[in-house]
């Protein structure tokens, strides 16, 4: 019997399978059904209900996000609920936009944080007092100085003040010091060249986000480039991370925010999990400790050692001093199984979409004697 060709044009033309439509019924519907698992994870002052007024909200002010899955839009609406920026108002602290995944051909959906909310995160970490961001011009008088002297000074021009030539970012800090971070023009245009956002638009002739307001995504590079050298929450890490993935044109996977037990790359690094490997597989671990004597010897005040592995959270690594393993996420926290939550189902410790530790939740005693006990064991294994 012979198997008739196939047409590869017949393929290509053949109508490709839709995402269910969004609709208020579908809305409400994933609410009720996923209410309990919403309300877990929220901060303690904010209502589940509200969550669901704010889904409404953006899918009326955005009408492309009906074009995406419900748990992606709710998996983003309650991470900016956890960061404690309210999406898509005037304020421009945060915003949920549709996103064309090309790798997977469909719509998903990012979290946008504005230079405005990652500010406010900094203010909200209790470690910075005031933290602002100016763009030089040509004619002012600008001065700055790195090295044990560290000076920085700007006097705007009354007026003709010129084109922009530079950014900078300064911060106070709680013990009374100060910290700054200067960028030249061509070193924003260097970044935005980078970005994802920019790269379309300049291929279909269009203005965006980059043409429009240079000047506000030139002090937020310059702040997100600040928060490195700064003592920041994890809310702020998070965001940042987030941001940065928005930028570079990586998924998010907000869709597992609510399931609470998934591994994301740090943002910095250039592999997805899509990248690498499938997103269905467990993230891989050394098979066997390496030997105490293969850590590499160091004068550095750090305890701990560098990353193993670079392509995922959380990394298992060797303590200098003790030469005990045990996990660190993105910041280089140390896993606490009375502090952060673990996941049963990876035998690891659970993690957030930036890569770091998941707050351990409430639950009722035998379910919380249980996850300490697989935790405990676990890290005794590593040892």
């Amino acid at each position: 019997m012979s198997i008739p060709a196939l047409n590869i044009l017949d393929l290509k033309q053949s109508p490709k399978p839709t995402p269910p439509e969004i609709t208020s019924t579908t809305i409400t519907t994933f609410y009720e059904n996923n209410k309990d698992a919403i309300s877990a994870i929220l901060p303690a002052h904010l209502h589940p209900e509200r969550i669901l007024k704010i889904a409404f909200r953006i899918v009326r002010t955005t009408p492309r996000l009906l074009e995406c899955s419900t748990q992606g839009l709710f998996g983003a609406i309650v991470q900016c609920a956890q960061l404690g920026l309210e999406p898509n108002t005037p304020m421009g602290h945060a915003h949920i936009i549709p996103f064309h995944n090309a790798r997977e051909n469909k719509t998903d959906v990012q979290v946008i944080v504005g230079y405005r909310g990652l500010i406010d995160l900094a203010r909200r970490s209790g470690q910075i007092i005031s933290i602002a961001s100016h763009a030089v011009r040509a004619e002012d008088k600008f001065r700055w100085e790195y090295g044990l002297d560290e000076q920085l000074s700007h006097r705007p021009a009354p007026n003709n003040r010129g084109e922009i030539t530079h950014f900078y970012a300064v911060a106070r800090l709680k013990d009374g010091g100060y910290a700054f971070e200067v960028m030249t023009r061509d070193e924003i245009e260097r970044i935005r060249e980078t970005t994802r956002s920019y790269r379309t638009d300049k291929k279909y002739g269009r203005q965006g986000i980059w043409e429009m307001h240079f000047e506000e995504m030139g002090r937020k590079t310059v702040i997100r480039r600040l928060f490195k050298f700064l003592p920041v929450s994890i809310e702020l890490a998070t965001a940042t991370a987030l941001d940065s993935m928005a930028e570079a044109g990586k998924s998010q996977h907000l869709e597992s925010t609510l399931q609470g037990e998934w591994t994301t790359p740090n943002a910095d690094n250039e592999t997805t999990p899509t990248e690498s490997q499938p997103e269905s597989q467990p993230e891989s671990q050394p098979e066997s400790p390496p030997e105490k004597n293969s850590a590499p010897k160091t004068e550095s005040p750090e305890k701990v050692a560098e990353p193993q592995n670079n392509n995922a959270w959380p990394e298992i690594v060797t303590i200098y001093e003790t030469g005990k393993q045990t996990w660190i996420d993105v910041s280089g926290t140390t896993y606490n199984p009375e502090l952060h939550a673990w996941s049963t189902s990876h035998k690891q410790p659970s993690i957030s979409p930036a890569g770091l530790f998941r707050p351990r939740r409430r639950k009722n005693h035998h379910t919380q004697h249980t996850s300490s006990k697989d935790a405990h064991d676990s890290q005794k294994n590593l040892e």
